[in-house]
């Protein structure tokens, strides 16, 4: 049975749609459950520039099983989506903490250095068909963070990757706004980067999705996913007195809604 820690809390604002499937109905796979174990150790959002402390309670291991839940949602029968999914951040316990999207997306040298180590400790753990995957899914990785014009082989790996990028996103966003009814918005933490990188990611990855040789069936769900997560999040922020909302944001708002227009 597994802990029903905070980080779970989120799934009903995040996946309103998806509350068919419980957490506890999650099986991790044997033979990987000693190291998804491991990544609870790996604190996410731990970067002092994104959040003020204790802002976003999350970690590794609690975003893997949010991702696989989603999938089992919407690609119930899909399990080398889910496989690909339950592997992706493996890799990430030889870092200690999870070096942030953002982070990664505004920084294409860090985010090199990054996979570079976070794949040579997956060649120690992985079996070649796990390995396989997970070399497939970094492809996806540099393509949707703007680092490859290279589409991994197969269209699980995008979904994979959008399913991850929005789980981040979302997340975020949620205990964001939460702080925010009882905190005022200091203007540096977190960077208004943080404001743009949902409307950044979704601009990139419906194009590399519609410019794909995939089949039309990915092309469809691959965007009901990314649209899914702009209506999430505008759903989230109304959540929040309007004066609350820091400035930059707002601009975000009306440009997001702009895009699913």
């Amino acid at each position: 049975m597994l802990k029903i820690p905070i980080s779970y809390s989120v799934l009903p604002h995040i996946y309103p749609d998806s509350s068919e499937i419980k957490v506890k109905d999650i099986q991790i796979p044997f033979d990987i459950k000693d190291l998804i174990d491991k990544t609870e150790n790996v604190i996410r959002f731990a970067d002092e520039r994104y959040q003020m402390k204790g802002m976003v309670p999350d970690n590794t291991k609690t975003h893997t099983i949010r991702c696989v839940l989603r999938a089992k949602s919407k690609f119930p029968k899909n399990t080398d989506l889910q496989r690909r999914l339950w592997i992706h951040d493996i890799p990430e316990i030889v870092a200690d903490v999870d070096e942030n999207a953002v982070s990664r997306f505004n920084n294409q040298v860090l985010a090199e250095e990054q996979n570079d180590k976070e794949f040579s400790f997956a060649a120690t753990i992985f079996n070649d068909s796990d390995l396989s995957l997970y070399k497939d899914f970094i492809r996806a990785e540099r393509l949707l963070s703007n680092r490859s014009l290279d589409y991994p082989e197969s269209e699980n790996s995008m979904l994979a990757k959008i399913i991850d990028t929005i789980d981040g996103n979302l997340v975020y966003t949620y205990f964001f706004v939460r702080w925010l009814k009882e905190n005022d918005y200091n203007g540096s933490v977190p960077p208004e980067s943080v404001f743009k990188y949902a409307s950044a990611f979704y601009k990139l990855a419906s194009s590399m999705v519609r410019m794909s040789d995939y089949s039309s069936g990915f092309k469809s769900a691959a965007q009901n996913l990314l649209d899914d997560q702009l209506k999430i999040s505008l759903t989230l922020w109304e959540k929040l007195d309007e004066e609350r909302i820091p400035p930059k944001m707002k601009e975000q708002l009306e440009y997001i809604e702009k895009l699913l227009n």
